[in-house]
């Protein structure tokens, strides 16, 4: 007769609909997902060229964001298939979901830490705000992995609810929701602190805003949603099949943001000669004066400012505000036009 003092564990109550189907929906919509991010990845290596480090960076997201898909679906295929018409198997805890928990956040980490390495050459490299950045980021990462170690002595689903352990899982989500919070919010007060006053310059900034808010919105509401629905609904797979989509979504938001560079500068006007008046800039300019700028987009020569009057002609020069500091690795930061 065995002995044991370990309590029992509270069964998981068992629902097709709410076990299989859910991950299986979430594995669907995160295929999906895959393969946008397989075509930006594919679009990122013809069209950009951006220094070797962060191409082979994003390489190696995608390569584990391929492992991720195949493990979720390898999941799947053992509760579907393996373990057709037992439903009981949906209550032990395969290998397959601790490796799953630390692909997921392997990615995310990488993928924050690029976005915190931009708005640390944006904010003219500020540590502080860095740090409190890199704070919440490293401490859901790591606990992910105490977590994942714990889930190694786990032999059903049902262990894994135990309330010493839901704290973890707990501080690891909310970590990574304050992390991609304070990413979006810094990014967008920094370059709003970058407004000229010239409408292409002030549409490019405007858009990298957008761009910021609508990346960090997107993973900050999909971990909001695994917490909400870990919390209320513990006994079914639901948070499992959204936390499919979790790491598709960082690597989909930042390919967006490196893909979209040629068009932000397009739109904004970037590129190309475009005359100015001066009193657009500050104000004060004479009736008349008009600023050629000539712009480039590509080229890491600064911009000439030429002011032609009757009487004399001055010229100056600065650095243009530019897009690859939030997306190419470059030792400048972002600066304003004068």
């Amino acid at each position: 007769m065995e002995n044991s003092t370990d309590p029992a564990p509270v069964p998981l109550q068992l629902s097709v609909n709410s076990t299989l189907g859910a991950v299986f929906i979430g594995n669907v919509v995160a295929a999906v997902l895959y393969g946008t991010s397989s075509l930006q990845t594919y679009i990122y290596f013809n069209r950009c060229k951006d220094a070797i480090w962060l191409r082979m960076l994003i390489f190696f997201l995608w390569v584990i964001d391929t492992v991720h898909l195949c493990l979720s679906t390898y999941m799947i295929y053992s509760y579907a298939v393996t373990d057709f018409a037992n439903p009981a198997r949906l209550n032990v805890y395969p290998w397959s979901l601790s490796a799953i928990i630390a692909v997921t956040a392997t990615e995310g980490m990488i993928t924050q830490c690029i976005y915190a390495y931009r708005l640390w050459l944006v904010s003219q490299k500020k540590r502080w705000l860095i740090a409190i950045i890199m704070i919440p980021v490293l401490y859901s990462y790591i606990m992910t992995f105490v977590l994942v170690g714990h889930s190694a002595k786990f032999s059903t689903m049902s262990e894994s609810r135990a309330s010493h352990l839901k704290w973890m899982t707990y501080s690891t989500l909310s970590g990574v929701v304050v992390a991609d919070i304070i990413i979006a919010i810094s990014l967008g007060i920094v370059l709003w602190h970058f407004r000229t006053g010239i409408r292409q310059t002030d549409g490019l900034i405007r858009n990298l805003i957008a761009y910021s808010i609508n990346a960090g919105v997107l993973t900050s509401l999909c971990a909001l949603l695994i917490f909400i629905t870990y919390a209320t609904m513990p006994n079914n797979f639901i948070y499992t099949g959204l936390y499919f989509i979790l790491p598709k979504s960082y690597f989909n938001s930042l390919l967006a943001l490196l893909n979209a560079r040629k068009k932000l500068r397009q739109g904004s006007g970037w590129g190309g000669a475009i005359d100015i008046p001066l009193s657009s800039i500050s104000g004060q300019g004479a009736a008349g004066l008009k600023t050629r700028v000539n712009h480039y987009s590509t080229s890491e020569r600064p911009i000439e400012i030429q002011v032609d009057t009757d009487s004399n002609r001055k010229t100056d020069s600065t650095s243009p505000p530019r897009l690859d500091n939030l997306v190419k690795p470059s030792t400048s930061c972002l600066a304003a036009i004068c």
